[in-house]
């Protein structure tokens, strides 16, 4: 392959690294409204790590913090910017 065909090929599949990161942060975000409009003692889905968790009090949504952690600093995109930044120190 010649240099552009390179060039061409990472950018395509830069493009559709991108589209799946912001698919699965549309889903985190739908997910995390379904839980928050779930009823205290339904079975929710933890948005980020998909597990399944009862909801023990009006406002459980995660699993645990790592999740909730996770969750908020991908939804943002100046927050996941510096989350990627933190995590290549």
């Amino acid at each position: 392959m010649g240099d552009r065909e390179v060039y061409l090929n990472n950018v395509w599949v830069n493009a559709a690294k991108n589209q799946r990161e912001y698919d699965e942060v549309e889903a985190m975000k739908k997910r995390y409204q379904d839980c928050k409009r779930a009823e205290t003692g339904a079975t929710i889905i933890c948005p980020t790590c998909k597990k399944r968790i009862i909801k023990r009090t009006y406002n459980k949504i995660f699993c645990k913090n790592d999740c909730k952690d996770k969750f908020w600093n991908n939804t943002s995109d100046k927050r996941r910017e510096r989350a990627k930044d933190f995590n290549r120190k």
